[in-house]
């Protein structure tokens, strides 16, 4: 009997992994998954030009949507900036989407920039809504600057309300 403590022997032949294994053959060892040489390169990490150019695009995205938000509340002339700093926002949100997948940038901010693309969009949708009621608006906004009263307010945003659903035919 040999002794189960002593060193193994050199010229014994070392023994097949995959011979004593539960797996069929041709499947790879544990040790092999996740090496497959057909799979692609890793692709270079983005140069720092790369990335001051993504972030000045993200800003000026930002700066658009934030330009379309705010004038969405202002008077009615002013009104007419708000879907043009929308569709802009758009515009510099899909070229910087194509920057951070040209670049190969990973994270979060492909994710936050879609959802402020959505943003922009809706933006876009109700401030093209709203010109739409340019009348009516107009209308509204003169109302709303003599109403003295809590009443006389209410009395406008009434008047304004039936425009709306005599323009779209709806009861409201």
């Amino acid at each position: 009997m040999s002794n189960p403590y002593a060193p193994p022997d050199p010229s014994r032949p070392k023994p097949d992994p995959d011979r004593h294994s539960a797996r069929p053959p041709g499947l790879p060892s544990a040790a092999r998954i996740g090496t497959d040489r057909r799979a692609e390169p890793p692709r270079p990490a983005p140069t720092p030009e790369q990335l001051i150019e993504i972030s000045r695009s993200v800003m000026f995205f930002g700066l658009l949507l934030l330009a379309a938000v705010l004038t969405s509340g202002l008077p009615i002339p002013w009104q007419v900036a708000a879907p043009v700093f929308a569709a802009g926002a758009i515009v510099v949100g899909l070229r910087t989407l194509g920057r951070i997948r040209r670049a190969g940038v990973r994270g979060m901010i492909s994710v936050f920039l879609t959802g402020g693309m959505v943003l922009s969009a809706l933006m876009l949708f109700s401030s093209v809504t709203l010109l739409s009621l340019w009348p009516a608006q107009v209308e509204r906004q003169q109302c709303l600057d003599s109403a003295l009263t809590i009443a006389a307010q209410d009395r406008c945003e009434q008047q304004f309300s039936e425009a709306v659903a005599e323009r779209y035919g709806t009861d409201g």
